[in-house]
């Protein structure tokens, strides 16, 4: 009996040994002073950061689930002011893995963000207050309209 529980964990055993020898996963991935979100998972491919304007490379750092495995970054320099997408290229023997990191700078026109722990609100300096001031006036004239439609039905 103990002859064959002892194979049947080698079975076990053995296979998983030389699945984690050939991985092509990375155990964590990180960028100084910005946060990935979701949260990295290795099974995870895709992730985006929103990173600040002066920004134009990242300081990604990552550690293999196995040291064997070569790591080839791209995209990840001279980020420019729009959406940018910088690929991670793990292989192993064969074994591949492509984490996916989307990057949007943030723009100074930016209004509101929303953090997990508050909620900001940025106001642009350069503001066309001739617009907003007719942008109200057009919505106060339908309002009215639309309460003269509703209280005489005509």
């Amino acid at each position: 009996m103990k002859k064959i529980i002892l194979f049947l964990l080698l079975l076990i055993i053995f296979p998983l040994n030389v699945l984690a020898d050939n991985s092509a996963y990375l155990t964590s991935l990180s960028i100084d002073g910005y946060n990935l979100t979701p949260e990295f998972n290795k099974y995870n491919n895709v992730y985006s950061v929103f990173i600040n304007e002066e920004d134009n490379t990242l300081n990604i750092n990552y550690t293999l689930e196995d040291n064997n495995a070569s790591v080839e970054i791209i995209g990840n320099d001279r980020l420019n002011a729009e959406e940018n997408i910088v690929n991670l290229n793990v292989t192993n023997n064969g074994n591949t893995q492509n984490y996916v990191i989307y990057v949007t700078k943030n723009n100074s026109n930016t209004v509101a963000s929303l953090d997990e722990k508050k909620l900001e609100l940025n106001i642009p300096k350069k503001v066309n207050m001739k617009l907003i001031v007719i942008g109200l006036v057009i919505v106060w004239v339908a309002l009215a309209y639309i309460f003269k439609k509703i209280i005489f039905f005509k």
